[in-house]
């Protein structure tokens, strides 16, 4: 809702007017270029089409109060909505149970997320359980956001990044396994050895820098980059971890080694 006090303008003819508005009470006069006035809007009656510039100027002749609706906004809910319910459309997509799933030591923690060193059930192999629970997520509003890692993380294989296996959830929890590394978080690392000698540094920005350039050539922009989401791997390697602040871009990103010019 929106108020304007009478002798206010709400829009002059030949302005972008992208709102269809519904009149709760007042008195709008219309004028029209050429003609002159050409007549009142009271309660109850509306005015605007959405997509076309004003067909005329319209003056607060009262008080009034005003129900806008924009256009870009319109789209821009229709548009949430929409990914809200393709966060629902992908739920159940795995059938592993999720009682199945073994927790052992805690390795880390995050806003919407604990992370869990997990085994599954009549299966060997050791996981990092990514654990988020459905109703702190919905508080948040963060579904989208959620959406959006999975949908990225599903698409990565490259070995300076750590790995989905498998999506596992039911109505109250989603987890995400993840390729256990059996190393260190490289911040921890960086806090024992305190400095690197020049050879090393070389060594670990060219991991990170080929893991990001494989991100910007599958038009992914990362936003999170410090060492505490780095992994330094047992065979040496670093490796990242953590796509909640990243974002799947509709055109072609910037390339890697010209990010720090733009």
């Amino acid at each position: 809702m929106i108020e304007y006090e009478a002798g206010n303008l709400v829009v002059i003819q030949n302005e972008e007017w992208n709102n269809y508005c519904v009149i709760l009470d007042g008195t709008l006069q219309i004028m029209v270029k050429g003609k002159g006035i050409v007549g009142n809007l009271v309660k109850n009656d509306w005015f605007g089409d959405f997509k076309s510039k004003a067909m005329a100027t319209v003056l607060c002749l009262k008080n009034t109060r005003l129900v806008l609706i924009n256009y870009n906004k319109l789209n821009e809910n229709i548009k949430i909505t929409n990914q809200k319910q393709d966060y629902k459309k992908n739920e159940n997509d795995e059938n592993e149970d999720i009682k199945n799933i073994n927790f052992y030591n805690k390795l880390g923690s995050g806003t919407f997320a604990k992370v869990h060193l997990s085994k599954i059930d009549n299966d060997e192999n050791v996981y990092a359980c990514k654990y988020k629970q459905k109703d702190k997520i919905r508080y948040h509003n963060a579904e989208i956001q959620i959406c959006n890692e999975i949908n990225i993380v599903k698409e990565l294989n490259n070995n300076f990044i750590v790995k989905l296996i498998k999506k596992i959830e039911d109505d109250n929890n989603l987890c995400l396994l993840l390729e256990h590394v059996e190393g260190e978080e490289f911040f921890k690392y960086l806090c024992k050895r305190n400095t690197l000698n020049e050879g090393e540094t070389k060594f670990y920005i060219s991991n990170i820098i080929t893991a990001l350039e494989y991100l910007h050539n599958k038009d992914i922009i990362y936003r999170d980059l410090k060492p505490e989401n780095i992994v330094l791997s047992k065979n040496g390697y670093l490796k990242l971890i953590d796509f909640g602040f990243s974002k799947k871009l509709k055109k072609k990103s910037i390339n890697v080694y010209n990010m720090w010019n733009t």
